[in-house]
């Protein structure tokens, strides 16, 4: 998840500093580009640093959608993606692409966007899809994701098309 609240307020300060520190160290040996930090989080709340990757990453793909709806918006766009939707079974590519626009159709309705980014694993032996969801907020794009599980797993009960 990128944008407006997606850390909580404790961790968004040295999240943002230790990013800051390591784009200057970066800059300062000559590195011109993109790079991420990776963290995890311990049970007590405590971050570490994991990695540093000079590269686009995932993430890019969140903040790219935010860059863009935010400024056709001119809004703050909070993005969360997930990459590994589980598929209650193997379905041709062309159910998936018909249940998206059915999803992107009704989340519309409610302020929501809707982007498929994985259709390919649709019919591997173990299912799934890829989407990112933008919204206002962190809360909205819950709703919103709860609302997708919902409704992809409606592919379950229906027959072959």
């Amino acid at each position: 998840t990128t944008g407006p609240g997606a850390l909580p307020e404790p961790l968004r300060r040295p999240v943002t500093d230790f990013g800051r520190a390591v784009g200057a160290m970066l800059a300062a040996e000559g590195y011109r580009g993109w790079f991420d930090v990776d963290f995890v989080r311990a049970r007590d709340g405590r971050l570490a640093p994991t990695e540093i990757n000079a590269r686009r990453t995932g993430p890019c793909v969140a903040m790219a959608i935010a860059a863009n709806l935010g400024a056709s918006s001119g809004r703050p766009v909070v993005v969360r993606t997930e990459d590994t939707l589980p598929l209650p079974r193997a379905i041709p590519e062309e159910r998936l692409h018909a249940r998206f626009e059915t999803v992107a159709r009704a989340l519309a309705d409610q302020g929501v966007a809707f982007v498929p980014t994985l259709v390919t694993a649709s019919s591997e032996k173990v299912p799934y899809a890829g989407f990112a969801l933008a919204g206002t907020s962190v809360a909205e794009v819950d709703t919103a994701m709860r609302h997708v599980v919902h409704l992809m797993s409606g592919l379950a009960e229906e027959g072959e098309a």
